[in-house]
């Protein structure tokens, strides 16, 4: 199978490159080629060392039937960035609210993000979080852990406050990590105080 891999940023540091990098690796028998709108780093170039990266900021129809996917996964990807009559199946995974490419599949990051895009009953697809190589991990109170649901503004200041490790970790449980491209409008101020609590107890 070939998987073609769309993506906004190509910075593998956040964003949907991160995801796309998890799925790749999730899938080492299949083909990868990831498409990137905006010019890839140098260390993206090099995380995707493996597949086959494209820096061209539309989709056509001249590169699609070049590439020769069997499926396409848009990541985020928004309809003005995709021509009309694209027939190859596709996933659209939805990482922020927004108008994105209709495709065969829509999937969603967070039952959170799906209500909010008018569509409580989407599917959720939840992305995997690569965990540091530590014994013990950073685990959140039990009002905001797996299966998610929006916390509260109280349940987070509770999270903040209640970070604890866990020796051992449970199969049945998750990490919660956040994979966000790193732009200043997405790390706000409000942000600092809670990652400093987390980084004292890791």
């Amino acid at each position: 199978m070939h998987l073609l891999q769309v993506c906004n940023v190509g910075n593998i540091c956040g964003g949907t490159a991160a995801c796309a990098w998890t799925t790749a690796r999730a899938l080492p028998n299949w083909q990868h080629t990831i498409w990137f709108l905006s010019p890839p780093t140098l260390l993206t170039r090099q995380e995707f060392a493996f597949a086959e990266v494209i820096h061209q900021s539309r989709i056509t129809h001249a590169k699609l039937r070049e590439i020769r996917p069997d499926l396409i996964l848009w990541h985020n990807t928004s309809a003005d960035r995709v021509p009309h009559g694209i027939t190859i199946p596709s996933i659209q995974y939805q990482h922020s609210a927004g108008r994105r490419v209709p495709a065969t599949q829509h999937v969603y990051c967070s039952r959170w993000l799906a209500q909010q895009c008018g569509d409580a009953g989407g599917r959720v697809l939840y992305q995997a979080v690569p965990l540091p190589a530590r014994t013990s991990v950073a685990r959140f109170s039990e009002s905001c852990r797996i299966p998610l649901e929006p916390c509260t503004t109280d349940q987070v200041t509770a999270a903040q406050s209640n970070v604890v490790l866990d020796p051992v970790s449970s199969p049945s449980e998750w990490t919660i990590g956040r994979i966000c491209t790193p732009k200043p409008h997405k790390w706000g101020p409000h942000l600092i105080p809670f990652y400093q609590q987390l980084a004292k107890e890791v």
